[in-house]
């Protein structure tokens, strides 16, 4: 009785280190690492910050189910949660980042819920996998870098592990199937791409647990799949009326144009034969496409090398999984099978479907739009290692092996924090738009005395950064400000966002784009400066966090 007291109190006390130690991760410095907000997250906390003052958006709709941000259509959920944050911490960084970050820490607790409540025939066993596995999803660099920063995909990749822990209680439990759905349909207006996944999964979960099912209160689960499609219409009938533009910006079906044409060469040369048409006709370049997406998210250096590519999804120099999660990958699934099949193959399931939707949309692969796959992957890593430790248990080198495996798992981890706290933010804060911060805060300052302040829209979208960083008033936003200008502040375009239809302030006369105006402060990258500087006469130059001056502030002449 005393061991098995003892057992419980370590297991729970591991747990409790478990989450500390995901809470600093997820929490430290989350308000200056990475190195700026960047457009979406200022775009995210200014609606926030609209509908917590107005009960509107920037534009002036009321409480909508889809936000219009930057020519598109953003998901309300990290919206509605922001306004929260917003209306505790205030308009910052920090409120910005906490829900994602606070998610990302949920997720990591209710994946150690979700495993201990399979069945496996020893219970030490299974504890032990769901420490590993909570602990796995606690260090991974994929799961950080995306919980400490305001991607909604990560909330949804929370609201998907919750959805299907309650599945498995409602096993036993038909009512906790309604609370499984509810969570489920909002991972739908969470994320894009759960609107994919959640559908197959659910319908996987339907055929895979029949057998179970069958056995539970049939209008329980009856009424559970009628209230997850009506809360799922609204969503649905807005997207079906074109309000999934991002998509069809991204779509492949929108940007494979020259291979389709080089395909329809070929069967014109081949002089339209039979099996030309089979091969190069058009719906095979949309195959292949797909295809060619979906498998590039299985790619061994995507995973564990180089990531995407992209700085804002990926830390140079570390993969998205440790290294020494490979092997552990191969041997955990073939474990898990004998441990408890059903799961497993869910979680096979699980990782399979997770490209689905990023395989329609490019560029490929993206870290982001697949960061489902973490689950599955963590869960069969912390399987493979368990496997061995149960291999060894009754030899005399497990001690010696678990050492190893601490320092091997330690090492890689604090080389992966170094690279992200330290490296990465050096080599990134560009792509995090930093810079625009230090820009609003010193016009700020001086605008008082000036008529009108044109802002360079050399990086793109500056006026989302004025509206976030002076707090300006969302209802005389909603009811005199645009894009273009609002107030006393001015926006220039950007050359290669051919949807703005604005060029950059380099090639405008700036006296005339201030109108009538007369005592005019300019923001000018350094390139624009350049191209006006007979006009202008410098005040003064703004650095981002490395020091490079990214703004020249002057009087227009």
């Amino acid at each position: 009785m005393e061991t098995k007291l003892f057992s419980v109190f370590h297991n729970k006390f591991l747990l409790v280190c478990i989450i500390v130690l995901s809470l600093i991760v997820h929490f430290y410095q989350i308000n200056k690492i990475p190195a700026s907000l960047y457009w979406d997250e200022v775009a995210v906390g200014y609606n926030a910050y609209s509908i917590l003052h107005t009960g509107r958006d920037e534009y002036g709709n009321k409480f909508p189910i889809l936000f219009e941000s930057y020519h598109d259509l953003k998901m309300p959920v990290f919206v509605y949660l922001s306004t929260v944050s917003i209306a505790v911490l205030g308009l910052n960084e920090l409120a910005i980042r906490f829900p994602s970050a606070f998610f990302g820490v949920i997720g990591v607790i209710f994946l150690y819920f979700l495993i201990k409540n399979l069945d496996f025939r020893d219970q030490n066993e299974k504890t032990y996998l769901a420490l590993l596995s909570a602990f796995f999803l606690a260090i991974s660099p994929w799961h950080i870098i995306f919980s400490r920063t305001g991607y909604e995909a990560n909330i949804a990749l929370t609201l998907l592990i919750i959805g299907f822990y309650f599945f498995y209680k409602g096993l036993r439990q038909s009512w906790y199937f309604l609370i499984s759905a509810i969570f489920y349909v909002v991972a739908c207006y969470c994320y894009r791409s759960s609107l994919i996944f959640v559908p197959f999964f659910v319908t996987f979960l339907t055929v895979h647990f029949f057998s179970d099912l069958k056995k539970i209160e049939l209008k329980q689960l009856l009424f559970s799949i009628v209230f997850f499609i009506f809360l799922l219409l609204p969503l649905v009938s807005v997207l079906a009326k074109g309000g999934d533009t991002r998509f069809s910006q991204v779509s492949i079906f929108s940007n494979v144009s020259d291979k389709s044409i080089a395909n329809n060469q070929k069967m014109i040369e081949s002089g339209n034969a039979l099996f030309a048409k089979l091969i190069f006709n058009r719906r095979m370049v949309y195959v292949n496409e797909a295809l060619t997406g979906y498998f590039s998210h299985f790619r061994p250096d995507f995973l564990f090398v180089s990531g995407d590519g992209n700085l804002r999804h990926t830390v140079r120099g570390a993969g998205l999984l440790y290294l020494w999660q490979l092997p552990l990958l191969i041997l955990g699934i073939p474990f898990l099978l004998k441990k408890n099949r059903k799961f497993t193959i869910s979680m096979i399931v699980w990782l399979l479907i997770s490209p689905v939707s990023a395989s329609l949309a490019l560029p490929v692969p993206h870290a982001l739009r697949v960061m489902p796959m973490v689950v599955p992957l963590v869960v069969f890593s912390a399987a493979g290692l368990l496997s061995i430790f149960s291999l060894l248990k009754n030899t005399k080198i497990v001690y010696l092996f678990k050492l190893a495996s601490f320092f091997v798992i330690f090492l890689s981890f604090i080389t992966f924090l170094k690279l992200y706290y330290v490296h990465n933010t050096q080599i990134s804060n560009s792509e995090w738009g930093d810079g625009y911060k230090q820009l609003v805060q010193r016009i700020g300052a001086i605008s008082n005395k000036y008529d009108k302040v044109i802002i360079s829209g050399h990086y793109w979208q500056p006026y989302m950064y004025a509206l976030f960083y002076l707090r300006f008033d969302p209802a005389l936003y909603q009811e005199h400000g645009t894009s273009v200008a609002f107030d006393k502040y001015i926006f220039g375009g950007t050359d290669w966002d051919k949807r703005v239809g604005r060029s950059e302030l380099g090639n405008v006369d700036l006296r005339n784009y201030a109108g009538r105006a007369k005592n005019i402060l300019v923001a000018l990258s350094p390139q624009e400066y350049i191209a006006q500087q007979d006009k202008v006469k410098k005040i003064d130059e703004v650095k981002d966090s490395n020091g490079k001056v990214v703004f020249i502030l002057a009087y227009l002449n």
